[in-house]
């Protein structure tokens, strides 16, 4: 197991790849694209983009501290927010469905 979030995202990314793949094998009726493919993997890439340094410690005491308790969003939030920013701001050629589905 790696504790690095890097190496942890790049894991899951590749992991969610190859189980699309799989699935896409073992069963056509499925309609799996390669689109789907891609979009799963951007999933499995994306998914701790939230999570600020240090983690947890950063979510309890770090974000409550330098806002005045006036933010209260966990990483999950903070994730939608930046996968949104971050498809705008790189004029990304992906659907609202496309980016709520990565969400």
């Amino acid at each position: 197991a790696s504790h690095h979030r890097f190496e942890h995202s790049i894991g899951v990314m590749h992991l969610a790849g190859q189980a699309m793949r799989t699935l896409r094998l073992k069963d056509k009726s499925l309609g799996i694209t390669d689109r789907d493919v891609f979009l799963v993997m951007a999933a499995g890439l994306l998914h701790d983009i939230g999570h600020g340094p240090y983690s947890h410690m950063f979510d309890s005491q770090f974000i409550p501290k330098v806002t005045e308790g006036k933010v209260e969003k966990s990483h999950e939030e903070f994730s939608v927010q930046m996968v949104e920013y971050l498809v705008k701001d790189n004029g990304i050629d992906i659907s609202e469905d496309e980016v709520r589905f990565i969400q």
